[in-house]
């Protein structure tokens, strides 16, 4: 049975007589799904809402962050994260929905964008502290920040963080839609900002090894091990390289490490 979830209600009962009624009922229903843990349907249902209103109406932020809870609760990271940074642009002044974005952004290895969403939130709605969950996410949001400027080293900002981390991000899409030779590039121009981790390398040498790249694709794993040795992607294709490079076959690369696909502690789950 699905996991309900916590949500702030809203009665639309009231709204004004201009609004259709089929509106109205399917608000109510898409609330009511997301408070029962119907995540699947809640996300057919905002579907309808976002095809049917109009793009200046004033419901369009409160369906985004519905969708964008439900596609969190099913751990479609990616796609919350985009849903939700839409709403929060729509309703800039909304501190919950500006703290749901936040909380998107973690999950989508935003650290730094979830910060400066984080003090967007509580900025519109200081209110929002008075939840103890409230406060532990803030903890970790503020606490992940923190730790990504810290192993960048002494002087790198909160802005070079924030531009390194979309392009990360941009880098996995990319990968996503298999376009291997686009996502090399981003990832270079990731560990150029700072070399500091080792998954931007993970990644590059994944779009090598594609690309029948074998042995550049294996500086990049040790490269990756000497960051950390233990880290399981690089163990785990390293072998399956230096096999290719004897082959020439590309491998079926396993133990992959995808960040958006990645479920976070449950501590982080207000």
């Amino acid at each position: 049975m699905a996991k309900k979830t916590q949500h702030h209600k809203k009665n639309y009962s009231s709204q004004a007589p201009t609004e259709s009624l089929r509106v109205l009922k399917l608000l109510n229903q898409l609330q009511f799904d997301l408070v029962e843990g119907q995540f699947d349907r809640a996300l057919e249902i905002s579907e309808m809402l976002i095809n049917y209103l109009p793009k200046t109406s004033p419901h369009l932020p409160e369906v985004l962050l519905n969708r964008g809870t439900a596609m969190m609760a099913l751990e479609e990271y990616e796609r919350a994260y985009e849903t939700l940074s839409q709403a929060a642009r729509l309703a800039p002044k909304d501190g919950f929905l500006v703290l749901m974005y936040a909380r998107s952004c973690m999950y989508a290895m935003q650290s730094g964008e979830a910060l400066v969403a984080l003090e967007q939130a509580i900025k519109a709605d200081e209110s929002l502290l008075q939840n103890k969950a409230v406060k532990d996410t803030t903890k970790l949001i503020r606490r992940g920040a923190e730790d990504s400027l810290r192993r960048r080293g002494k002087g790198f900002t909160l802005e070079q963080l924030i531009a390194q981390e979309k392009l990360e991000y941009a880098g996995l899409r990319l990968m996503d839609e298999q376009k291997w030779e686009e996502a090399e590039a981003v990832f270079r121009q990731v560990i150029a900002i700072s070399d500091c981790l080792p998954q931007p390398h993970n990644n590059l040498a994944s779009c090598l090894i594609i690309q029948k790249r074998f042995v550049e694709a294996e500086k990049e794993l040790v490269t990756s091990l000497k960051m950390e040795p233990r880290n399981p992607v690089a163990v785990h294709n390293m072998p399956l390289v230096r096999d290719a490079i004897k082959t020439g076959k590309i491998p079926e690369l396993g133990g992959g490490y995808h960040p958006l696909k990645t479920k976070l502690p449950k501590s982080f789950n207000p």
